[in-house]
């Protein structure tokens, strides 16, 4: 919704990491500590953390938990539009409504406590839905229009190409 420069969704990572966490990083940013990660309160919007570099939007990571015993972890994140992205025009001979979707990837690293470090290129994806026009009536006296064609016997063509627009002719394709 162009008005709207609101929208927020929200979502969550997990990662597996025996040997502990030393940092994780997003969007190829300066990572975040085990310590800052581990401040974040999921209520407290104060102790989450804005990742840099994004343009158009707002990604904050908002929360952090990570089991020592089984090297399971989870980080969820809210990400906000905040302004208006441009959708590229469908492609020729698709209909109008095909929605050109634009797919955010941000990458995550994560560092253990023994320096192995794992990058996946698109640990975080957000996808911007283009938003499409509709047609709506706002008159009572509008309804649905019908046209009734089976009527036409007349399939004689008056001009050039003019059968492509008869009822049940045969039509050709015109390149211009």
């Amino acid at each position: 919704d162009p008005a709207n420069t609101n929208e927020k969704v929200g979502g969550s990572f997990d990662f597996i990491s025996p040997d502990g966490v030393t940092h994780i990083g997003i969007n190829g940013q300066t990572p975040y500590t085990r310590a800052q990660l581990e401040a974040i309160d999921p209520l407290d919007s104060a102790t989450h953390l804005t990742v840099s570099g994004v343009t158009g939007g707002i990604l904050t990571i908002t929360g952090y938990t990570y089991n020592a015993t089984t090297g399971e972890g989870t980080v969820h994140y809210t990400y906000e539009l905040t302004t208006e992205r441009t959708h590229a025009d469908p492609p020729v001979g698709t209909p109008a409504d095909n929605n050109e979707n634009i797919v955010l990837d941000f990458a995550v690293t994560l560092q253990d406590l023994d320096g192995d470090t794992v990058t996946h290129p698109d640990g975080i994806q957000i996808t911007i839905v283009d938003d499409i026009p509709e047609i709506t009536s706002t008159s009572t006296n509008l309804g649905s229009i019908e046209v009734d064609e089976t009527g036409l016997t007349d399939t004689t063509p008056r001009v050039a190409n003019e059968a492509n627009f008869i009822q049940d002719a045969t039509g050709t394709d015109t390149v211009f």
